[in-house]
């Protein structure tokens, strides 16, 4: 820890700090803490705009699991500790494959030259891994979760019309045996 015992030196301290926040901000150095905000995020004009809907039903009635020995599992955000808004982010986004807001923000060149492009994120493996080692679940348990359905209703807007369409859409994420719960696949 550094201490701070004369004016002069805590004047350095927080000059020092403000210059690199500022060189952060300069340079759009989105993985910088402290500049981290979604004024870097870029508006993207699509002709289809897709939206999904979780209603308080569905939040609340939770994800529809099957064990590796056969058996159904309703699995709630309360069995998962959960808040609700968390459980719908970390849960139901990810299942349809929606990566978090801060791998879809414009990043400057000079920052993707120092630490590379996003990668893609295997987002069934994650969530499932995530589910049953939350429950304690072993690979080798016949109550490990081996699929989770997750439902929601998809809207479809046309930007130049007002017409709009809706139905329900499920998302399957499925366990493969050949995945390990100790990494990540490639």
């Amino acid at each position: 820890m550094l201490t701070v015992r004369t004016k002069r030196r805590a004047s350095a301290v927080v000059l020092g700090h403000v210059a690199l926040t500022w060189f952060a901000v300069a340079f759009r150095v989105d993985a910088f803490p402290l500049t981290w905000a979604p004024m870097y995020s870029v508006l993207a004009f699509e002709d289809v705009i897709v939206v999904r809907a979780w209603n308080d039903e569905d939040l609340s009635r939770g994800l529809v699991g099957r064990r590796r020995n056969g058996a159904r599992e309703l699995v709630t955000r309360r069995d998962l500790n959960l808040p609700r808004l968390a459980f719908w982010r970390l849960y139901y986004e990810r299942a349809f494959g929606r990566d978090p807001n801060k791998l879809l923000h414009a990043n400057a060149p000079f920052e993707r030259r120092i630490f590379g492009p996003p990668g893609n994120a295997n987002w069934e493996w994650r969530v499932l891994r995530s589910v049953n080692q939350t429950l304690g679940r072993a690979e080798a348990d016949d109550t490990f979760l081996v699929e989770l359905r997750v439902r929601a209703q998809t809207h479809r807007f046309a930007r130049t019309t007002l017409r709009h369409r809706s139905k329900p859409e499920v998302a399957i994420l499925r366990w493969n045996d050949a995945w390990s719960m100790n990494r990540e696949p490639r």
